[in-house]
Protein backbone atom coordinates (compact mmCIF):
# COMPACT_ATOMS: atom_id res chain seq x y z
CA UNK A 1 0.00 0.00 0.00
CA UNK A 2 1.55 3.28 -0.41
CA UNK A 3 0.69 6.63 0.93
CA UNK A 4 0.76 10.69 0.30
CA UNK A 5 1.21 13.05 2.18
CA UNK A 6 -1.39 15.71 3.01
CA UNK A 7 -1.32 18.53 0.48
CA UNK A 8 -0.90 21.33 2.90
CA UNK A 9 1.27 19.06 5.12
CA UNK A 10 4.25 17.98 3.64
CA UNK A 11 4.65 14.72 5.88
CA UNK A 12 2.70 12.87 8.12
CA UNK A 13 1.63 14.78 11.37
CA UNK A 14 2.70 13.15 14.86
CA UNK A 15 0.40 15.28 17.40
CA UNK A 16 1.67 14.69 20.76
CA UNK A 17 -1.51 15.36 22.42
CA UNK A 18 -2.70 12.08 21.23
CA UNK A 19 0.42 10.70 19.49
CA UNK A 20 -0.82 9.76 16.42
CA UNK A 21 1.28 9.59 12.63
CA UNK A 22 -1.71 10.39 9.89
CA UNK A 23 -0.57 8.74 6.76
CA UNK A 24 -2.89 9.99 3.55
CA UNK A 25 -3.20 6.46 1.34
CA UNK A 26 -4.83 6.38 -1.81
CA UNK A 27 -8.28 5.51 -0.51
CA UNK A 28 -8.24 8.26 3.18
CA UNK A 29 -6.38 9.18 5.52
CA UNK A 30 -4.68 6.43 8.09
CA UNK A 31 -4.50 6.90 11.99
CA UNK A 32 -1.47 4.79 13.42
CA UNK A 33 -0.59 5.30 17.29
CA UNK A 34 3.50 6.30 17.07
CA UNK A 35 4.03 3.61 19.25
CA UNK A 36 2.74 1.35 17.08
CA UNK A 37 5.86 2.11 14.19
CA UNK A 38 8.56 -0.67 14.51
CA UNK A 39 10.79 1.17 12.43
CA UNK A 40 11.25 3.68 9.39
CA UNK A 41 13.54 3.43 6.13
CA UNK A 42 14.40 5.35 3.15
CA UNK A 43 13.94 3.90 -0.08
CA UNK A 44 14.99 6.38 -2.55
CA UNK A 45 12.22 9.42 -2.50
CA UNK A 46 9.97 7.69 -0.04
CA UNK A 47 10.19 6.32 3.52
CA UNK A 48 8.50 2.85 4.12
CA UNK A 49 6.64 2.41 7.76
CA UNK A 50 6.60 -0.85 9.19
CA UNK A 51 3.59 -0.74 11.27
CA UNK A 52 3.06 -4.04 12.95
CA UNK A 53 4.44 -5.99 10.11
CA UNK A 54 2.64 -4.16 7.34
CA UNK A 55 5.35 -1.92 5.48
CA UNK A 56 3.83 1.42 3.94
CA UNK A 57 5.50 3.80 1.46
CA UNK A 58 5.01 7.42 1.52
CA UNK A 59 6.73 10.07 -0.64
CA UNK A 60 8.64 12.29 1.86
CA UNK A 61 12.19 12.59 3.52
CA UNK A 62 13.22 10.65 6.38
CA UNK A 63 15.14 14.00 7.73
CA UNK A 64 12.05 16.15 7.38
CA UNK A 65 9.96 13.28 9.55
CA UNK A 66 12.74 12.67 11.70
CA UNK A 67 11.82 16.16 13.43
CA UNK A 68 8.38 15.12 13.78
CA UNK A 69 9.05 11.86 16.05
CA UNK A 70 9.70 11.79 19.54
CA UNK A 71 13.42 11.60 20.30
CA UNK A 72 12.94 9.62 23.45
CA UNK A 73 10.58 6.84 21.49
CA UNK A 74 12.50 6.90 18.07
CA UNK A 75 16.87 6.62 17.42
CA UNK A 76 18.04 7.28 14.54
CA UNK A 77 20.87 4.47 13.54
CA UNK A 78 22.10 5.49 9.91
CA UNK A 79 21.26 7.82 6.94
CA UNK A 80 18.69 5.58 5.94
CA UNK A 81 17.07 3.86 9.30
CA UNK A 82 14.98 5.05 12.38
CA UNK A 83 13.74 2.65 14.97
CA UNK A 84 11.25 2.76 17.73
CA UNK A 85 13.13 1.76 20.70
CA UNK A 86 10.06 -0.02 22.14
CA UNK A 87 10.20 -2.58 19.19
CA UNK A 88 14.17 -3.38 19.31
CA UNK A 89 15.15 -6.35 21.10
CA UNK A 90 18.86 -5.76 20.97
CA UNK A 91 21.37 -3.83 19.79
CA UNK A 92 24.65 -5.98 18.82
CA UNK A 93 28.49 -4.74 18.17
CA UNK A 94 29.47 -6.00 15.09
CA UNK A 95 33.25 -5.73 14.06
CA UNK A 96 33.74 -2.35 12.20
CA UNK A 97 32.51 -0.26 14.45
CA UNK A 98 28.67 -0.54 13.96
CA UNK A 99 25.93 -2.39 15.44
CA UNK A 100 22.89 -4.45 14.30
CA UNK A 101 19.49 -3.15 16.00
CA UNK A 102 17.31 -7.08 16.72
CA UNK A 103 13.87 -6.03 16.41
CA UNK A 104 10.89 -8.15 18.47
CA UNK A 105 9.56 -8.81 14.64
CA UNK A 106 13.42 -10.51 13.79
CA UNK A 107 14.07 -8.20 11.81
CA UNK A 108 17.41 -6.77 11.52
CA UNK A 109 18.73 -2.81 10.92
CA UNK A 110 22.24 -2.29 10.55
CA UNK A 111 23.57 0.97 12.10
CA UNK A 112 26.18 3.04 10.57
CA UNK A 113 29.61 3.39 12.55
CA UNK A 114 28.94 7.48 13.04
CA UNK A 115 25.72 6.51 15.27
CA UNK A 116 27.58 4.15 17.29
CA UNK A 117 29.05 6.82 19.73
CA UNK A 118 25.19 8.40 20.30
CA UNK A 119 23.87 4.90 20.53
CA UNK A 120 26.50 4.24 23.54
CA UNK A 121 25.86 7.61 24.70
CA UNK A 122 21.90 7.22 24.98
CA UNK A 123 22.25 4.16 26.97
CA UNK A 124 20.84 1.93 24.62
CA UNK A 125 21.84 -1.25 26.37
CA UNK A 126 24.23 -3.78 24.10
CA UNK A 127 25.16 -7.17 24.53
CA UNK A 128 28.54 -7.93 23.27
Amino acid sequence: MSARPFADHPAPEQRSGLDLIVLRTPVGLRFEPAADVEWLQADGNNVVFCIRGERVSMRMTLTNLESTLDPVRFLRISRSSIVNLGHVRQALFRNGGHYVFEMRSGQKLPSSRNRSRLIRRLGVRVRR
